[in-house]
C-alpha cells in the first residue's frame, strides 16, 4: 500500500521490491489460512473437513508462493550484480516491460510447476474424487520441491560472492596510482557497496537461508 507515495517512475529495482513484498505477505495469509482450515477448524470447532480439495489448492499456492519469493530474492542479487559493476548497462538490461515480464513468470511459472504434480498421476492429488495427494509424501515429489527451493538460494550466494570478488579485486597498485582526491572518493564507494552487500547477505541469511532450510530439513523426508 506504501507504493504509491514512492517518487515516480518507479525503479525497476523497487517495483521488484514491492513484488517481494507482496508475494511474502501473500506467502504468509497462506499459511494463516492454512493452519485455520487444517488444524483449528477440525481440532478446535470439530468440524470434519468432507475431502482434502480445500487443502491441496492452500498447499499449491503456498509452495508456488515460496518458490516465487526465492526467484525475487536471486532476481535482487543479480540488479546488484549488474548495478554495482555494470551500472552503465544496468537501465539498458533492466527495462520497465521487461522487469513487468519477468516479474510475471516469476508468479505464473511456480504455480504451474507444483499444480502439475497435484493433476498428472493417475487416482491421486486432483485426479483422486476425494483429493487425497498421496504423492504429498513421497521422495520424489519433495525432493524436487527440496532442489527447487535450494538452487536459487545458492545461486544468489554465488552471485553476491562474485560481486565480493569484484569489489575486493583492484590491486593495490591501482589504487595508489589515483590522486588523493580520487583515493577517498573511490574508498568511499567501495565502503558504501560492501556494506550494501554484507548488509544483504546478513538479511539473506538470518530471515530466508536458515529457517527456510531448517523447515526444508524437516520435512524433507
Amino acid at each position: 500500500m506504501s507504493s504509491q507515495w514512492l517518487k515516480r517512475p518507479i525503479s525497476s529495482y523497487n517495483k521488484l521490491c514491492i513484488s517481494l513484498a507482496l508475494i511474502d505477505a501473500w506467502t504468509a495469509l497462506l499459511l494463516m489460512t492454512g493452519l485455520f482450515v487444517n488444524s483449528y477448524m477440525p481440532i478446535v470447532l470439530n468440524m470434519k473437513k468432507e475431502d482434502e480439495c480445500t487443502a491441496a489448492v492452500l498447499e499449491i499456492f503456498r509452495i508456488s508462493a515460496m518458490l516465487t519469493s526465492n526467484l525475487h530474492i536471486l532476481a535482487l542479487a543479480i540488479h546488484h550484480f549488474v548495478g554495482i559493476l555494470h551500472p552503465l548497462d544496468y537501465k539498458r538490461y533492466f527495462t520497465t516491460s521487461r522487469q513487468r515480464f519477468i516479474i510475471f513468470l516469476f508468479w505464473i511459472i511456480p504455480l504451474f510447476f507444483v499444480l502439475i504434480w497435484f493433476i498428472v498421476i493417475p487416482n491421486d492429488g486432483f485426479r483422486n474424487p476425494a483429493c487425497v495427494f498421496r504423492f504429498y509424501n513421497r521422495q520424489p515429489f519433495r525432493f524436487c520441491i527440496f532442489i527447487s527451493f535450494l538452487i536459487p538460494l545458492l545461486a544468489t550466494f554465488a552471485v553476491y560472492i562474485m560481486i565480493l570478488i569484484r569489489l575486493l579485486g583492484p590491486s593495490r597498485n591501482k589504487i595508489d596510482s589515483m590522486c588523493d582526491s580520487d583515493q577517498i572518493e573511490y574508498k568511499r564507494r567501495m565502503k558504501s557497496k560492501l556494506k550494501l552487500i554484507f548488509t544483504t547477505l546478513l538479511i539473506l541469511a538470518l530471515k530466508r537461508v536458515l529457517p527456510s532450510m531448517a523447515l526444508l530439513i524437516l520435512w524433507l523426508p
